[in-house]
């Protein structure tokens, strides 16, 4: 395998001074690609923030951080985006879907940041994607007129329009009954095993050790499960 993810010695801390939070204190972790890892451990302890920094929407206090070879920390803010963009793809606990476009148009919403691909191909491929997802009959409803599980479906398809090398999951099952969890659950493993490296920070254990992996943070640091 090749290595994607590289942390070394990173950390992250909130405020200045006497209010310093640090959330998360000297990370080394490396994942390859085309693996499946859960992130678990208490509220609180940093799963979050690691997986923000992990996808490019925060950035360490210290440390080092390589995705695909890169030093993210010396990237500009444009540069930063343009890697998010094409090799990331994220699913949220809330869906985080735009209520006044249908599924098809909240699908095709990261292609429009992506130049290599033409504006006439946008429709092709967001409707490829959610009938991958088993949405070939909704794609012109919006969220209000989904149900909780198919609009993380819809959130899921997002994630993959724009056919990335790293789908990372915040929760993903966690505003959704059991029937609807377990489809969602399913999609992100299908995703995996076609070459998708996945990385999802869960509270559910049994869903945890469905990955290959699991890392256990607690109060910033990771940890053997046993400790």
């Amino acid at each position: 395998m090749n290595n994607l993810i590289h942390l070394r010695q990173a950390s992250k801390a909130f405020g200045q001074g006497a209010t310093t939070h640090n959330v998360l204190k000297g990370i080394d972790l490396s994942i390859d690609a085309g693996e499946a890892v859960a992130i678990v451990g208490p509220s609180g302890g940093g799963k979050s923030t690691l997986l923000s920094i992990l996808g490019l929407l925060d950035k360490t206090s210290g440390g080092e951080y390589q995705l695909k070879g890169q030093n993210v920390n010396a990237l500009t803010r444009r540069q930063t985006s343009i890697l998010r963009n094409r090799h990331i793809g994220w699913v949220f606990q809330n869906f985080s879907l735009i209520g006044s476009l249908s599924a098809l148009e909240n699908v095709a919403l990261p292609l429009r940041y992506n130049p290599s691909i033409p504006t006439s191909d946008y429709a092709r491929l967001s409707k490829q994607v959610l009938e991958q997802v088993g949405l070939a009959d909704k794609l012109h409803l919006r969220p209000d007129a989904l149900s909780g599980g198919q609009q993380q479906r819809v959130a899921v398809a997002r994630a993959l329009v724009n056919q990335p090398a790293l789908l990372l999951a915040d929760e993903p099952t966690g505003n959704l009954d059991s029937h609807s969890g377990e489809a969602v659950m399913q999609l992100l493993l299908e995703c995996h095993q076609r070459g998708t490296t996945l990385l999802m920070v869960t509270h559910d254990n049994g869903l945890a050790k469905r990955c290959q992996r699991q890392i256990f943070l607690k109060d910033g640091r990771i940890f053997d499960a046993a400790d």
